[in-house]
């Protein structure tokens, strides 16, 4: 859905993107959509982190207490908990705004959207944003620092075959907390070319664009990267196109003659 703010921004001229710089019903629901699934991959990364963290350091009481129902317990709440967050933005501004910007007597025409009306919607979420990036931040790196100090103990549990598919699990999300500090450095710069008025301010929705697909498009390659069973199925499923391929090429010459 987050894709859908890249039309505007590419000038591509939409019904459901008009009338610019109005209150937009459907653009409401669009944000609302795009915040609510936003914190629920935030916050599904927590517990992920808890979940490898619990497996790998405390693996007794997650064998008794973290079942799969106290999993879907969890994944309830967190959608439940973050619809209540994202749910006011229904009964705010919401359009897809038109502006012109000059610097340096060039003027550049831009659209942009779904976006708040109010600078102070805008900052608002952009506080439970940074919020959850940075709750983000700090789990994951208290959980990596505990992981860290008992890693002899870890090393002996690696031996066993469970242990092992367990600590696996854990790089996908190492890869997901990294690629968090992208948005540490997009808040920095943005805030500072704000602050200082300067003219690549408006540039800041470029770079969230490149931010967001970083973050989102990471999972899929770090998978197969670091998953075994991934790869082998990914190999042999080439392997059958191309022979497929192959037995159609060969068919073809055959019948040519």
């Amino acid at each position: 859905m987050f894709s859908v703010r890249k039309l505007p921004f590419w000038h591509v001229d939409s019904v459901l993107f008009k009338p610019y710089n109005q209150d937009n019903r459907v653009m409401k629901v669009l944000f609302f959509h795009i915040w609510w699934f936003g914190y629920i991959q935030f916050q599904l990364t927590i517990l992920i982190c808890l979940n490898r963290f619990a497996s790998i350091v405390l693996p007794k009481y997650y064998r008794k207490h973290w079942t799969n129902r106290a999993t879907k317990i969890a994944i309830f709440v967190i959608f439940l908990n973050t619809m209540c967050i994202a749910f006011p933005i229904l009964f705010l501004g919401v359009t897809v705004a038109q502006y012109t910007s000059v610097d340096d007597g060039i003027m550049t025409f831009q659209t942009v959207g779904p976006t708040f009306m109010k600078h102070y919607d805008s900052q608002t979420y952009m506080f439970t944003w940074k919020f959850h990036v940075y709750a983000i931040l700090a789990v994951c790196t208290t959980c990596y620092i505990i992981m860290f100090i008992k890693v002899k103990e870890i090393r002996i549990l690696l031996k066993k075959s469970a242990m092992r598919r367990e600590f696996r699990l854990l790089y996908p999300m190492t890869v997901l907390y990294i690629v968090n500090f992208l948005y540490i450095g997009y808040f920095a710069l943005t805030d500072y070319w704000v602050n200082t008025d300067h003219p690549f301010s408006r540039n800041s929705e470029w770079t969230i664009y490149i931010a967001s697909d970083a973050y989102d498009l990471n999972n899929a390659y770090v998978i197969m990267l670091t998953s075994s069973e991934v790869r082998a199925a990914v190999y042999h499923f080439l392997r059958i196109q191309i022979k497929k391929k192959c037995d159609v090429v060969v068919s073809l010459s055959l019948f040519s003659k």
